[in-house]
């Protein structure tokens, strides 16, 4: 019996292509665990030295006896950054300015049809004409599946008067799917 899980395991992951979308790959989830539920305790732990004999079989060094697949990779889901807006106010009218309030923001669409999660935006404040960074800032919110989120920063400053101010923006943290 084992033999043939073996095979089995073989045919699906190596001359059969993996599953392309999220059903695909939910529905072998469901049947994997539910030939695992209809296994004898003998034939689980057969399973198990199986699974450890061939991750050390390919060099790697890995134990799968966690119950982890070694073949699933971890990636992170699509999303996409549009709306980049920077705009920098004077809070006085003197000259120069003593002391100024940039503001930053940026529209993040979580493209995933399934998976909501938590993404995090940086914020870096920096000297337009020297590149400089002056000061950094994380801003975190959780963004449902096909929805689009705005985040924002706003960085006030007294010592940078005679500094021509910027912003940039990156994307510091993404959800992860695991795909197998």
């Amino acid at each position: 019996m084992s033999l043939l899980i073996l095979f089995a395991l073989i045919y699906t992951e190596f001359i059969h292509p993996p599953a392309s979308n999220y059903s695909e790959i939910k529905s072998k989830e469901q049947n994997n665990k539910e030939t695992e539920n209809t296994n004898s305790p003998t034939e689980n732990s057969n399973n198990k030295e199986n699974s450890q004999s061939s991750s050390s079989a390919d060099g790697s060094g890995s134990d799968s006896s966690d119950g982890s697949n070694a073949n699933c990779i971890e990636q992170q889901i699509s999303y996409s950054l549009s709306k980049f807006k920077t705009s920098v106010e004077c809070t006085s009218s003197d000259n120069p300015c003593p002391e100024k309030i940039v503001n930053c923001s940026v529209a993040l669409k979580n493209l995933d049809y399934n998976i909501e999660g938590e993404f995090t935006i940086e914020f870096i404040l920096k000297d337009k004409e020297t590149s400089e960074q002056l000061d950094t800032e994380f801003k975190t919110l959780s963004v449902q599946p096909r929805t689009e989120r705005e985040f924002a920063a706003a960085f006030t400053t007294i010592e940078y008067k005679d500094k021509e101010l910027d912003c940039q923006m990156r994307t510091s943290s993404t959800p992860k799917e695991i795909i197998c």
